[in-house]
Formats: structure tokens, C-alpha cells, sequence
């Protein structure tokens, strides 16, 4: 008895569909779209409570499909991708604002526990409370060679105090032991 197909034909077949289906198979990612990230298309300041309006899905090679959308932690800026990390579900209790203390001592780190001191010319003295250190000047050794600023979280009311007379006062940083 013979058969219809043989030896050399069935392994020539056999390659033939192992081929069309590797074929296949590996142009299937490139008809399939690419997943989608989320995006702002307006700048949201640190606290806004997002919607699923403010967003806008784009395309990207990521896939961030768990994103679940609520008040921000941070801001963001116009086509910047969003993630899961920027959002919490509570808003966040505003502790203050930033505050750019002119002083050439690097001697505090970024969430460090700082005083901000301001002697008026008549002796006068101003202390802040204990405020948290958002940036430093880069510099070497206790007077930074660096320049900048150091950038602070104040409390409104300590602010607007500290804006008033650091215009007219000396300002020094005073580290705070932990």
C-alpha cells in the first residue's frame, strides 16, 4: 500500500506550514497597536484633582493601563506622562510654599530640618519654625563654592514674614540636630 504523501513531501509540507505560521507570528506585533500611556494636555498644579477628561491617551511602547487617576502629588506640565506614583487618593494637607533663601552654606540636604534666621539692622531677631529643605547649592565644604540657593517649605503666615524682612535683614540657615 502507498501512501499519498511521501517521506520527502510530509517534511517539505511541515516546513512549509512551520514557515508560514513563524510568519505569522512575527508579524502579528506590528499589526497589533501599541500600548497606550496617559498624558495632560494642560499644566495641573501639586494637589489639582484630575478627571478622566484632563487626560489624554497616546500611544507609547509602555504599557500604564492600571492608572487610576485622583489628586496629584506633584505638578505636571503639558505632555508629560503620567504615572501611578503621581497620584494619591486623599489630597495631600498643604503644608506650605516654596521659598528661595538666598545663602551660600550647602551645609543642609534636601529634607533636612532648617531655621531661617533674619537680623534686621536695628538687632532685631526672626526665626522661622523648623522647615524642610526641598533643594540645596552644590558647593564644597561648609561655604559653598557653588552659589545658589537653598529652597525651602514654609507655612504662608512664616512666608510672608520672612518676605518682609529679609528685604531689609541679614539671612542666615541654621541646621536643626535630628
Amino acid at each position: 500500500m502507498k501512501s499519498v504523501f511521501s517521506v520527502k513531501s510530509s517534511a517539505l509540507w511541515g516546513m512549509l506550514v512551520a514557515g508560514l505560521v513563524y510568519g505569522g507570528l512575527s508579524v502579528l506585533p506590528w499589526i497589533r497597536p501599541l500600548p497606550r500611556v496617559p498624558v495632560v494636555e494642560q499644566s495641573h498644579a501639586q494637589g489639582t484633582l484630575l478627571r478622566p477628561s484632563d487626560i489624554k491617551w497616546i500611544p507609547m511602547n509602555r504599557d500604564m493601563e492600571n492608572l487610576s487617576p485622583g489628586y496629584l502629588k506633584v505638578a505636571v506640565s503639558p505632555g508629560e506622562i503620567l504615572s501611578p506614583a503621581m497620584f494619591s487618593r486623599q489630597p495631600q494637607s498643604p503644608r506650605g510654599i516654596l521659598v528661595d533663601i538666598p545663602s551660600s552654606s550647602t551645609f543642609a540636604q534636601a529634607g533636612q530640618k532648617v531655621r531661617i534666621l533674619v537680623i534686621s539692622p536695628s538687632g532685631h531677631l526672626w526665626s522661622s519654625g523648623p522647615v524642610t529643605v526641598i533643594h540645596s547649592p552644590h558647593g564644597n565644604g561648609l561655604i559653598g563654592t557653588g552659589g545658589g540657593s537653598l529652597l525651602v517649605e514654609m507655612p504662608w503666615s512664616e512666608a510672608l514674614t520672612f518676605e518682609k524682612l529679609s528685604v531689609h535683614g541679614s539671612v542666615s540657615v541654621v541646621g536643626i540636630p535630628s
